[in-house]
């Protein structure tokens, strides 16, 4: 148990790569990640198989498992973007949000809501299906 308990320990202290990240996070949804200079965008296609607001919760969710980490890891990032698609016209963006170094330490990504997320992120895209989110 206590070799179980080192590997745990020694996996958690090695940066993870981008992508790594992303893989983690969004899992069968994750499509790309790139650096924009000292932004990570990370794009996925959520499922959209709940009602909207519900989605909406969702990606909300799915961006908080990669945003804390992707600042952790990259000390240089500035920011973080997160595009999510809709997985059967990956042309269109469901929601853009991106929350900066200083945000992220605002939110509670334990205990997400979409309210944390408009107060402290920048929510450029905004389905109409989601309403004012």
């Amino acid at each position: 148990m206590a070799a179980s308990m080192a590997r745990r320990q020694s996996a958690q202290a090695q940066p993870r790569s981008l992508e790594e990240i992303a893989q983690g996070a969004f899992g069968s949804a994750f499509r790309s990640v790139r650096r924009e200079g000292d932004t990570a965008v990370f794009e996925f296609a959520p499922l959209q198989d709940l009602p909207p607001d519900s989605t909406l919760r969702r990606i909300y969710k799915l961006g908080g498992l990669a945003v804390p980490p992707a600042f952790r890891d990259t000390p240089h990032l500035k920011r973080v973007r997160l595009v999510a698609l809709d997985g059967r016209d990956p042309s269109r963006r469901l929601v853009v949000f991106t929350v900066t170094r200083e945000a992220s330490q605002k939110i509670d990504w334990q205990h997400l809501t979409a309210e944390a997320i408009t107060a402290n992120a920048t929510v450029e895209h905004l389905d109409p299906q989601f309403g004012k989110g």
